[in-house]
């Protein structure tokens, strides 16, 4: 992703790389910690249409104000059917992320 957007132009010195995360739960709390010391409250978040919504939650509960850019060439659009267990699986997992919300409340 950051290579994409040097090739658009972004200079480097504008870029924030997070390697450590393997969720997006995890992704959101680093890069929140990773910016907070620069006073970034809000981010782009650039992800499968499908998963926009939990994604956007996710960097929420850290602390962001997220907004989504959803792949333009994504599976969902490119291959339906294929993107079908992606789907079931996000909405799951977004199933999981509204009820444990609600018992941390």
């Amino acid at each position: 992703m950051a290579e994409a957007l040097r090739r658009a132009g972004v200079p480097a010195a504008q870029l924030r790389i997070e390697p450590r995360a393997r969720t997006t739960a995890e992704n959101a709390r680093e890069v929140a910690a990773l910016l907070s010391p620069e006073g970034v409250r809000a981010v782009w978040v650039v992800t499968q249409p499908f998963h926009a919504r939990r994604a956007r939650r996710l960097f929420a509960g850290a602390g962001l104000e997220a907004h989504a850019w959803h792949l333009a060439d994504s599976v969902q659009y490119r291959q339906p059917s294929r993107a079908c267990r992606w789907l079931v699986r996000e909405y799951a997992a977004w199933i999981r992320l509204v009820t444990l919300g609600r018992l941390e409340r």
